[in-house]
């Protein structure tokens, strides 16, 4: 359940956010990415993904707030966007608007990795390695793995649907906005919730395996 304190944290993120998406730059990149996806590249194009973000937070600008956990993964989504696009925005594009992960639980294979040990080579280090202890001594211990059971958070979805989404698409037709394409966002989810790892305005690799064959058009 959210705060006041977390409303008011996700409120000023938004506000910062949109001011980012607002910037003019974007339909020019936008544009440059569209000649690039239809094989009428301008120029080559350039996005920064692959990020240490234990290592990037030297002003306290990453440091989540928000206490609820599914909203706290918005939150940090949100720094992490305008952060890339205040320090190394290259050719990424911000979406005038904010789309939400759905609040699904993913119940696991029903086995968790187990650390031995972990090695940190250098004090005040936040990132280290790991040696890991194998589960798998034998055949029979394959039956520790388990189907994952998804679930999903109906009230919660009803939630951010009626208080987010629909808002938000009132708000796309107030301002003329008219967005076609895909949002493609991944996440990575684990026992503290969903994870948003990226946005782009495509399918993944694996997706467009699937889904694009079952196709009748172009």
């Amino acid at each position: 359940m959210l705060s006041k304190n977390d409303i008011t944290i996700l409120r000023e993120l938004a506000g910062r956010y949109q001011e980012c998406a607002q910037s003019p730059v974007h339909a020019e990149k936008r544009a440059l990415w569209l000649k690039l996806n239809t094989l009428n590249m301008e120029r080559p194009m350039l996005l920064i993904d692959q990020i240490p973000w234990n290592e990037m937070d030297v002003d306290g600008s990453l440091v989540c707030r928000v206490q609820d956990p599914y909203w706290r993964n918005v939150e940090e989504n949100l720094r992490q966007q305008i952060y890339k696009f205040t320090h190394m925005p290259a050719d990424m594009v911000l979406n005038p608007y904010i789309s939400l992960p759905r609040p699904i639980h993913n119940s696991g294979w029903g086995i968790d990795t187990q650390v031995s040990r972990r090695i940190i080579l250098e004090n005040g280090a936040t990132s280290s390695s790991s040696e890991y202890i194998n589960q798998f001594e034998s055949i029979e211990d394959v039956e520790k793995i388990q189907m994952p059971k998804l679930t999903l958070d109906v009230q919660r979805e009803k939630q951010i649907r009626e208080e987010i989404l629909e808002p938000t698409l009132a708000g796309f037709q107030k301002d003329g906005l008219d967005f076609k394409g895909v949002l493609f966002i991944g996440l990575m989810i684990n026992s503290e919730g969903a994870k948003v790892i990226e946005f782009n305005n495509r399918f993944g690799d694996p997706e467009t395996q699937s889904v694009l064959m079952r196709l009748d058009s172009d």
